[in-house]
């Protein structure tokens, strides 16, 4: 059989994976733009060309502006990092658009899976997080302490560095030693739940 070229076969996937989480990627990427592609729109209204832009150009431009964030930009260095170590380095304006929504699609993949394993109790010392510059383990542990005295079953071998290290796994929170701080893919996340309408309180443990 035939192998696919690398375009084409990111262009299945990426299609396949829109499709399949096309109702949580559409509720996260309202608040960034829209995107058209032929008769499939996912979004907002699309902004306007600059004058002097090719229509190509304009086009290409606005595919990538619909989906820019900071944790979109990092996602995309790494798909490029790994196609260049893979000796693939085209970089023509398909291939640009395609590795944009390549990175939505881990992205969206990536925050629906933290969403499905996450513990009440670490989403509030998320959001927590989200209110400071950073914040101390004593506080932090007053927020496991207190679900701990609840659930003494479960968490009775479910200590505070493995209730604390899920979120540094998923790279939600960073530590330094000292201090614990929010990073941006836990702002993303935490704004990804909102616009999709997902409970942030009232959760299990």
């Amino acid at each position: 059989m035939q192998q696919l070229n690398w375009p084409t076969a990111v262009l299945i996937i990426a299609i396949a994976a829109l499709f399949v989480f096309r109702q949580p990627i559409a509720g996260w990427l309202g608040r960034i733009g829209g995107v058209k592609i032929g008769s499939l729109r996912v979004g907002a209204i699309a902004t306007s060309p600059q004058v002097g832009d090719s229509p190509r150009t304009a086009s290409t431009e606005e595919l990538l502006r619909a989906f820019d964030s900071v944790v979109m930009r990092n996602c995309e260095d790494k798909i490029r990092q790994d196609l260049a170590d893979r000796g693939l380095g085209d970089q023509s304006d398909t291939v640009r658009v395609l590795i944009r929504h390549l990175a939505a699609t881990q992205i969206a993949l990536s925050l629906e899976r933290i969403d499905r394993l996450i513990f009440g109790s670490q989403l509030m010392l998320l959001q927590f997080l989200n209110t400071l510059q950073g914040a101390s383990h004593e506080q932090a542990k007053l927020i496991y302490g207190e679900v701990a005295s609840t659930h003494s079953e479960f968490y009775d071998t479910y200590s505070y560095e493995d209730w604390l290290g899920f979120l540094v796994g998923a790279g939600l929170i960073s530590n330094d030693g000292d201090e614990i701080s929010i990073t941006q893919v836990g702002r993303e996340f935490l704004s990804y739940l909102t616009l999709l309408g997902r409970r942030l309180s009232g959760r299990l443990l």
